[in-house]
């Protein structure tokens, strides 16, 4: 019956790396149409046939054009999604846009109902064919992909689908039309949310009191009752608001205002600007809670959700929606009550109510068709928390029904709480991690992974742009002085300024600072580059308390933002760029005239500028009004007059407006979209002074006090009672005013109820007892001082020192120092700097009245603020500032000074008297006075966002309108080949040119040529700043005058970095008119030609020089160049000191066996990891380049050698061997010694056992059953650690050794342990072999045919294990590479060795084989099965018959390169369990079974024992073998032993192994250097060893189980001239090794005629896997391998 053959392949992983041999289980080498079995059957790993492909002719695409370029089958639903296109960008480095016109698909199979449907289609697709996609997944309903071209992105497969339910009743043919509808990365909103309406109107009136418009408008203007008027001449500083509404008597509308102007407000514009913050505390039906912003700051922002619940990033936030009460004016009262409660009880948030007017970024009605957005979140968060809220999710249909016709969408905020809190993650949520282009994709769960990406885009390095701080603006068209009126920059502080760019889609630029970094003064103001300080004012005349908005930030961009788009350098580009290139100006002028209605738009071309004619062209792109962009679907032209179609409303801002220059053209431009370009700015702002305080204090007195004099008289109600200590009655009081050492020193009388007592102690600082009669209760005590010493105040200290009351919430503010303090300070300093605000000043003579005014800290014009600090704080009587310590005059300077207060005392020196703090003692009482605490300064080093936010096309239109400045430049032409010259000592500029000469224009298109150039830096690709280009400028007056050329300063040669990094980015500035240019150009240094030498003269190429190389596989040099000198080249560098770099050497790429190869680039000596090469004949090329070795440049040489290369096997490592290691015995050995059953000790140390039978008379015998344990270690073993180590169980859970008492007489198996060598194995091919031997017995002559031996074991085991471990593993397939004997423990059925049983006669021998699975077994004694052998005493008469030697061998090996990990090398254990003997006859002991084991190098043997002979003793290799002609099959089914071997046509071939089973490659020559490889079709060939055959005297066997006749010259089994074997060789010169056999054996041995194992079936149905052994004596029977 043929044998089943099985695999399993868990892992699922095919393996390309490995060579076949080794190759381990559960993987394989290829596969088609299977898939590897999930289930949780049995048949778990198993291999399973799947559907092959099917043609599908019905695609509605017949266009040859078209190529799947990507796709992806999903089983879920059966189908298979397929990317297509007719688009081939040839250059994937520099990628550009799909054109107008080619086709892009995405479309899905439904192998259930046969349908193919069109999903997408469209140019926003941008595939092309020389950019596969090969990340796909379906994750539900979402198909995401990448392609390295686009940025990641996805569709929903059910939405796309046009006949899916859900779009049934939809009218759009495709669900998918724009790049933002598929990105991964969704739109993020860029506009924050404002808080005020504006409109302009068109006045037609000239009156004083109001203003005019065409027609019934008040449905409009009703709403902008209350709102400021704005005009040419009327300023928000005028406070004209517009009172009421109504409709004139001619049918137009009037808005009247207030107040009445003096001049008549002139037809023309008028902006009206409402803040949409509000108090409704008058509105008896407003539904809000009036109380919930009173004491809150909030912020409001927004996000979109999508149709796939994905949510985009949250718009930036509002400022504070905050206006106190009363406008944040102080009124009456308000100052007194400040100082006294040291707080302003009248900032509280007066806005109840908020409309939040949100920029949508469509129409409302196509919110939902266009950006696929269901519901808009309202967002709030409080100032200083981190939470951020939600207020309300609006429904898409919501916002529409609202927003019709507009892209504004206003939600009525009505002091309502938050429903909801957004978490942490999406707090924190400022970008999505979506790359900007990847390789690769990966799912896991739910989750996309990218590989290989890019994260991010570079920004540009700066940008140029002015700062400075200045008074809002109250004029158009500003609109922040209605917006947040009471905002504003705070003084005293460092501000720094930034851009933040981003993508349509979020990805946001790190902040960009100024290029100009000490600043300008233009007009007389000073403008500063990106950091700017605020100082305070120096007088009243900087800031008008009436006509003070507050301070703003004022930015001005000089020039444009710009950035090209380069993939290498990973600048994105702009997001629309204006159209150009057909005339030198910018964009297209326009005439007075023209007219925008719906879809349509026509101007009239200004002729006047020829150089601005860059018309929109269909494709282009114009700014919209309700949407950023349309695209312009047709284009007509009639005379000057253009009519533009597009899809939807131009922006109004294409209309025609009067210029401020009638001169200069009126310019509008068109745009091409670059949907990952830099779409929109806002502007950050990094402020780290954070918290400060205003400090609201009763008045500043300057200077100190008047002293007190005369008296001091206090009185006190006190009562009796006693005073532990004291014997008589006392009253107790603790005096108020005076202190213990005022007491002390001065004269103190007292009188209890009238009686005059001078009886008083003091006790405990101002504690006075004063002994007393019990007079009764309650008990007044006058005390008087007299002598009193007053304290002295310092004189000539105003306008140095200062004072000020401490009180409350103040006393906080400026606190004392306390960290640094003894136990009885009383006086205390403070480190808060102070900044005053408000003064109190005195009036002049005679009144003097105290009033408050503004303080300057400033002195003159330096903009450094004067800072004050508390020298001293204490209290009062501290101070000696007490109501009796100081004059009845001063007691009013301080507020509360009876009750004891904190006084601060200030240094003032540094005002002086040109700005005094304070009033002096003489006038002085409290009044309000303001001072500001230094802020702290916050460890936060970021950014804030501010609310000036927007598309970058409109910046840059602003910059460029009446722009002056350079514009442009024409086109720059690179060319940098690696032969151009430097300039080497002369002057920079007269280098070879690099470019053409540049010249710039400005706006209009004309040259100009009073510039002024300079070369900013050149970068490589990387990014890196090199130092080679000059710039060459040209002298005025020269017809080159204005123009520039870029030159080569440092010549350098084309290198093997160069393809990725010798591109180079030259930037450059123009300056001209008072403007900056910054003009960037770039290009690739190329190769030229090198030239490769030998000994210095050129050679061609490729040569024909052959060398050939015989190395070991453990060597680590692979190739060396031999004596006959070196090889060297120039390249094609101009630079002598440069030519002879980047010459190296490489070899052929993309064999297997070069993995772990490494060649020394300036040698050619190439190097490998030991034993990482098979052992094998390969041809490769050593290949010298310039450039790096860059094989795919067309400028490199190559192919200079041609190498052969010869691996050989590495030997066996030393300390395995030793002269037990390889034991033959002969048949005719002398009889063992009388004391039978005992084994001499020279045998045991050869690892011998053997078994003295069971008969009765064997009871002094040592044992019947016998173990052996033949072991390779490292270390040994004490023989306690032998029991130890092999007293565990294997994988199957049987012992190692066998134990337990056998036998008539129950004596134990015996076991003996024997180690071979002194160490581990660590390299080569391990040959293991277990031997058994019978000696025939002529004692026992009886039978016609001789007794029959029979001996046998239960199992014999291999085992390994890693130097280092305890555990013994079984030895795997795995380890066996050249021809895969053994089992797999771990999948495969344990088993041991076959019973084989038979007589062993001289006609009819027993072969045995190795194997796992037995088919039976034989029960001795006490139920040990063992596997048994047997063979005839003798053959003939019991007299004169030979005396029969059975044999039985079997083995297996082991190549240390199959295992990992094994660093101290791989230990062996050979156990052979059970050894038995089952002769039972009492009258012959002398002849016993033995067994013993045998090891040898497999590549280079040393030890072939056949039990009567080495066969290569003294015979190393190579071995000849002879082989037939190669034939097309194995051999002859019927009769396969039938080889004839004829001398005229054998083959002679030459291998190192002399097994050959183990032979993989054959060579043709005796040095094996000629590889044989078979015909093409013809791989098969039989063959036998010749050497072997000439060496063996006696003809001995090879086969591994002979009967041996004592004797005979003519053996039992296989002789070896009759031993051939037959195999497949491959192409390339290796056997064939099926690697899908399942099974323990690669040999299988055909020697009859009639086994059925062969009756008409071909060997490799059956299981051959390897080698087919044929025996040509035609004798025996079969037994298969496995």
């Amino acid at each position: 019956m043929a044998q089943e053959i099985k695999n399993t392949f868990l892992k699922s992983k095919m393996n390309k790396d490995l060579d076949d041999r080794i190759l381990p289980n559960g993987e394989y080498r290829d596969a088609r149409n299977i898939s590897v079995g999930r289930s949780e059957d049995n048949d778990v790993g198993a291999l399973e046939n799947v559907i092959g492909n099917a043609l599908l002719t019905v695609t509605n695409l017949n266009d040859l054009n078209y190529q799947i370029i990507g796709q992806y089958s999903s089983d879920l639903n059966n189908s298979i999604f397929v990317f297509l296109t007719d688009y081939t960008d040839q250059d994937t480095s520099s990628p550009t846009d799909a054109p107008v016109g080619s086709k892009h698909f995405i479309y899905q199979y439904n192998s259930d109902t046969n349908e193919y449907i069109k999903l997408v289609e469209g140019i926003f697709l941008n595939f092309s064919k020389t950019n596969r996609i090969i990340g796909i997944n379906l994750i539900e309903d979402l198909l995401f992909w990448t392609d390295n071209r686009n940025q990641p992105r996805k569709i929903n497969i059910k939405l796309a689908n046009s006949s899916f339910p859900s779009r049934s009743n939809s009218t759009d043919t495709q669900y998918y039309t724009e790049e933002h509808q598929i990105s991964v990365a969704k739109y993020s909103p860029f506009k924050q949310i404002d808080l005020y309406n504006k409109i302009t109107v068109q006045n037609i009136s000239n009156s004083v009191d109001s203003f005019s418009i065409v027609g019934d408008q008040t449905a409009e203007l009703i709403p902008y009752i209350g709102a400021t008027v704005l005009t040419a001449t009327v300023r928000g500083t005028n406070y004209v608001t517009v009172t009421s509404v109504i409709v004139t008597g001619g049918g137009n509308t009037r808005c009247n205002i207030s107040p009445a102007q003096s001049i008549p407000l002139a037809p023309g514009s008028i902006e009206l600007i409402k803040s949409t913050m509000t108090n409704e505390s008058a509105n008896e039906n407003w539904p809000g809670d009036p109380n919930y912003l009173e004491d809150r700051f909030v912020r409001f922002s927004y996000r979109f959700k999508y149709d796939d619940n994905e949510y985009s990033l949250m718009a930036p936030f509002t400022q504070i929606a905050y206006i106190p009460t009363q406008k944040g004016y102080f009124i009456t009262g308000d100052e007194d009550a400040a100082y006294q409660s040291t707080v302003v009880q009248f900032m509280k948030n007066n806005v109840q109510n908020i409309g939040l007017v949100i920029s949508l970024p469509t129409s409302g009605n196509q919110l939902s068709t266009n950006y696929k957005i269901q519901e808009i979140e309202l967002l709030f968060r409080e100032s200083g928390g981190l939470a951020v809220k939600v207020l309300e999710s609006i429904p898409v249909n919501t916002v529409a029904r609202q927003a019709v016709n507009s892209n504004v969408y206003t939600y009525d905020y009505q002091s309502r709480k938050p429903y909801k809190t957004l978490p942490e993650a999406q707090t924190v949520r400022v970008y999505d991690k979506v790359p900007v282009r990847a390789f690769s994709q990966e799912t896991a769960g739910n989750r996309i992974i990218y590989g290989n990406y890019r994260d991010q885009h570079t920004p540009p390095n700066n940008l140029d742009y002015n700062c400075r701080i200045s008074h809002k603006r109250d004029f158009s068209p500003f609109t922040n002085f209605i917006e947040y009126p009471n905002h504003s920059v705070k003084r005293n502080r460092n501000y720094q300024i930034g851009f933040v760019l981003a993508d349509k889609f979020g990805r946001q630029s790190p902040v960009i600072l100024s290029s100009v970094d000490e600043g300008v003064t233009e007009a007389g103001l000073f403008y500063s580059g990106s950091t700017i300080y605020s100082p305070y004012d120096t007088s009243e005349a900087d800031t008008s308390i009436r006509g003070w908005f507050g301070d703003a930030i004022q930015l001005t961009l000089n020039s444009v933002i710009s950035s090209s788009k380069n993939l290498s350098l990973g600048t994105p580009g702009l997001y629309a760029s204006p159209t150009s290139g057909v005339t030198t100006g910018l964009g297209y002028a326009i005439s007075n005239g023209g007219s925008i209605i719906n879809n349509q738009y026509i101007f009239i071309l200004d002729g006047t500028f020829p150089n601005n004619a860059n018309v929109p062209l269909v494709g282009n792109w114009l700014r919209g009004e309700f949407a950023d962009y349309v695209e312009i679907t047709d284009v007509s032209v009639v005379g000057a007059y253009y009519s533009i179609t597009t899809r939807g409303q131009v922006s109004d801002t294409y209309l025609y407006i009067t210029p401020f220059d009638p001169a200069k053209p009126v310019l509008r431009s068109a745009y091409s979209i670059n949907d990952l370009g830099w779409y929109s700015y806002k502007i950050v702002v990094k402020q780290t002074q954070q918290d400060y305080y205003n400090a609201y204090l009763p008045g500043f007195l300057n200077g100190y006090p008047l002293a007190a004099t005369g008296i001091v008289t206090e009185n006190f109600v006190g009562a009796v009672h006693d005073v532990e200590g004291v014997s008589t009655p006392t009253t107790t009081f603790r005096l108020q005013t005076l202190s213990l050492d005022e007491i002390q020193n001065s004269s103190f009388t007292a009188n209890v109820n009238g009686a005059d007592t001078e009886a008083f102690n003091i006790v405990d600082d101002d504690i006075v007892f004063i002994t007393a009669p019990a007079v009764g209760d309650p008990i007044i005590v006058t005390a008087t001082l007299t002598n009193v010493e007053y304290p002295t105040f310092p004189t000539g200290e105003v306008n140095k020192t200062a004072h000020v009351v401490l009180l409350n919430d103040n006393i906080n503010k400026i606190p004392r120092d306390l960290n640094v303090v003894g136990p009885d300070q009383r006086q205390y300093r403070s480190s808060v700097r102070l900044y005053g605000r408000v003064n109190n000043v005195a009036g002049v003579s005679p009144d003097f009245n105290i009033f408050t005014t503004q303080y300057f800290p400033r002195v003159g014009l330096s903009a450094n603020p004067v800072d004050n600090v508390a020298s001293t704080i204490a209290t009062a009587k501290e101070l000696k500032f007490s109501p009796w310590e100081t004059g009845e005059s001063s007691v009013a300077n301080f507020y509360q000074l009876e009750t004891n207060p904190y006084i601060a005392r200030i240094s003032t020196s540094t005002s002086g008297a040109s700005d005094p703090i304070g009033v002096v003692t003489a006038h002085m009482t409290p009044i309000l006075t303001i001072y500001e605490t230094e802020a702290v300064e916050s460890l936060l080093n970021i950014y804030w966002e501010t609310t000036s936010a927007g598309l970058i096309t409109d910046l840059n239109i602003d910059v460029q309108t009446d722009f002056p400045g350079p514009t442009n430049t024409n086109d720059i032409i690179f060319t940098f080949p690696e032969d151009k010259t430097g300039r080497e000592n002369d002057a920079p500029g007269t280098g070879d040119e690099i470019t053409n000469e540049i010249e710039v224009y400005d706006s209009e298109g004309q040259t100009l040529t009073d510039v002024v150039w300079s070369l900013l830096g050149a970068v490589n690709q990387q990014g890196e700043p090199v130092y080679i280009f000059d710039l060459k400028t040209f002298a005025a007056g020269s017809p080159e005058q204005g123009k520039a050329q870029i030159t080569l300063a440092s010549p350098i040669a084309y290198n093997a970095n160069s393809q990725n990094i010798d591109t180079f980015y030259i930037t450059l500035n123009a300056y001209a008119n008072g403007a900056n240019l910054t003009v960037v150009t770039s290009g690739p240094l190329t190769n030229e030609d090198p030239v490769i030498l030998i000994y210095d003269e050129p050679i061609p190429v490729p040569s024909p020089v052959l060398y050939t190389r015989i190395i070991n596989e453990e060597d680590v040099t692979v190739f060396a160049q031999d004596e006959t000198g070196p090889i060297h080249s120039v390249n094609g560098s101009a630079n002598n000191t440069t030519n002879e770099e980047s010459l190296v050497y490489s070899f052929e790429e993309g064999l297997d066996f070069t993995s772990e190869w490494t060649i020394e680039p300036s040698t050619g000596i190439i190097t490998q990891v030991p034993f990482s090469t098979p052992v094998g004949t390969y041809y490769f090329d050593i290949i010298v380049h310039d450039a790096g070795g860059l094989s795919n440049d067309p400028n490199s040489k190559f192919d200079l050698f041609e190498v052969k290369l010869i691996v050989r096997a590495a030997a066996v490592n030393s300390g395995i061997f030793n002269p037990n290691s390889c034991t033959v015995y002969l048949a005719t050995q002398n009889p063992p010694p009388d004391d039978f059953g005992v084994v001499p000790a020279y045998s045991r140390s050869k690892g011998m056992i053997t078994s003295a039978g069971n008969g009765d008379n064997n009871a002094t015998s040592d044992s019947y059953v016998e173990n052996a344990v033949w072991y390779i270690t490292k270390d040994p073993m004490t023989p306690e650690e032998e029991i130890a180590s092999f007293s565990g169980t294997n994988s199957q859970g049987q012992n190692l050794v066998l134990v337990g008492d056998f036998g008539g007489h129950n004596k134990p198996a015996k076991t003996y342990y024997t180690r071979f060598g002194t160490n581990a194995h660590t390299k080569g091919v391990l040959n293991m072999r277990w031997n058994t031997l019978y000696p025939g017995d002529p004692n026992r002559p009886f039978g016609s045919n001789g007794t029959t031996n029979r001996w046998g074991f239960k199992n014999v085991s291999y085992y390994y294990r890693k130097v280092g471990d305890s555990q013994w593993l079984e030895l795997p397939r795995s380890a066996d590479t050249y021809n895969g004997q053994g089992r797999d423990y771990a999948t495969e059925s344990p088993g041991g060795m076959p019973s084989i049983g038979g007589q062993g006669t001289e006609n009819d021998p027993t072969i045995f084989y190795q194997a796992d699975s037995p088919a039976a077994t034989t029960i001795v004694h006490d139920n040990l099965e063992v596997y048994s052998f047997s063979s005839r005493n003798r053959q003939g008469a019991q007299s004169t018959g030979k005396v029969i030697t059975g044999y039985a061998n079997g083995s297996r090996i082991s190549d240390f390169e199959s295992f990992e990990d094994a660093p101290d090398g791989i230990e062996y254990a050979i156990i052979m369990n059970g050894f038995v003997n089952d002769r039972n006859i009492v009258y012959s002991y002398y002849y016993m079974p033995y067994a013993y084991p045998t090891l040898d190098d497999l590549n280079y043997p040393t030890c072939m024992p056949t039990g009567a002979e080495n066969l290569v003793d003294n015979l190393p290799g190579p071995y000849e073998y002879k082989a037939t002609p190669a034939t097309a099959d194995w051999y002859d089914e019927t009769n396969p032993w039938n080889v004839t071997f004829d001398p005229n046509t054998d083959v002679t071939l030459w291998s190192n192994i002399a097994y050959g089973e183990y032979v993989n490659s054959f060579y043709l020559d005796e040095e094996l250097t000629d590889l044989y490889i078979p015909e093409p079709n013809l791989p098969y060939i039989n063959y036998f060893n010749v050497t072997l055959q000439r060496n063996s005297e006696n003809d001995l066997p090879y086969t591994t189980y002979q009967i041996l006749p004592s004797g005979s010259d003519i053996p039992y089994g296989i002789p070896v001239d009759n031993l051939v074997w037959a195999a497949k060789i491959s192409s390339n010169g290796t056997k064939y090794i099926d690697a899908s056999w399942v099974g323990s054996a690669q040999v299988t041995d055909i020697n009859t005629a009639k086994s059925p194992f062969f009756n008409g079936v071909k060997a490799d149905q059956v299981g051959v896997r390897g080698t087919i052994r044929l025996n040509l004596t035609n004798q025996g029977s079969v037994v298969p391998g496995e």
